[in-house]
């Protein structure tokens, strides 16, 4: 029996417009929605909370402790993420295609100054939110690891996180794609001249990029694939995120929500 589509939106996450997108796409299509909120510092849901019955397939937009939540309930997939899109991973498949192609990866704990290129690129290696990848110098990463395994404000078991380092690289615009089912659903461009400036417009010759490497990989039923352009004009991958809770932009929400639903309906999972 096909089980019911129901979408859960976590409001805070996204601006009111892209809401009301989503709420306009699934009121055409008669399928039904909550939005709600999160309990603050918490990993749970707001009341009223959401009545379903368990049987619906359930998909949460919305922070990762939402998603959380809605998994804890049995409100299942409610996203879709894993060890699929960690950067290692989608560094073996990808390869010259991977901006950070040079990386390697470590445990935090185990990571000193020596390692690094001066200055390095460091991140974690998989969805974990722990911190943003950002640029540090030899001389003042062993302060700021020091920090992270003993701040009591981040996580217990911070020093066993994977992280991926690599020399930094210089490129200009940078691309979101929402990829679903094996297609591109939507794109934008998000950057422009180191700022975030979103518009939608897409090179064809990015979008060809991006259809190749979904060829080459295309790890889940739905993501977020962020490219950029280098100094020869080419183009390279610079992540995969999970598309549950990656910022729309100036992408086209309606759209996404369209795909992902008629994906559903064509696997059988709802």
């Amino acid at each position: 029996m096909t089980k019911r589509i129901h979408w859960l939106i976590e409001r805070g996450v996204i601006g009111d417009d892209k809401i009301e997108a989503m709420a306009v796409q699934l009121d055409q299509e008669g399928i039904g929605y909550d939005i709600f909120r999160t309990i603050p510092f918490s990993h749970d849901i707001a009341d009223p909370v959401p009545q379903l019955s368990g049987d619906e397939t359930v998909i949460c937009y919305g922070s990762t402790s939402a998603q959380g939540a809605c998994k804890a309930r049995g409100w299942l997939p409610a996203s879709w993420t894993g060890p699929e899109i960690d950067e290692t991973r989608v560094q073996a498949a990808l390869g010259p295609r991977y901006l950070n192609a040079d990386a390697f990866a470590a445990r935090l704990r185990e990571l000193t100054p020596d390692m690094l290129p001066d200055p390095a690129f460091i991140k974690p290696d998989g969805d974990t939110k722990l911190f943003s990848g950002h640029l540090t110098s030899r001389a003042d990463f062993a302060a700021w690891r020091e920090r992270m395994l003993n701040s009591p404000e981040i996580e217990p078991g911070a020093g066993d996180t994977m992280v991926i380092v690599a020399a930094p690289k210089e490129f200009g615009c940078e691309w979101r794609f929402f990829v679903v089912d094996g297609q591109i659903a939507s794109a934008c461009c998000y950057r422009q001249y180191g700022e975030v400036m979103p518009e939608r417009w897409v090179p064809e010759a990015a979008s060809d990029f991006v259809r190749d490497c979904i060829a080459a990989y295309d790890p889940l039923p739905a993501y977020a694939l962020d490219i950029t352009q280098i100094a020869d004009g080419s183009y390279r991958v610079l992540e995969i995120n999970t598309m549950n809770n990656s910022g729309f932009y100036a992408c086209e929400p309606g759209r996404i929500v369209a795909a992902i639903n008629r994906m559903l309906a064509r696997t059988g999972d709802a």
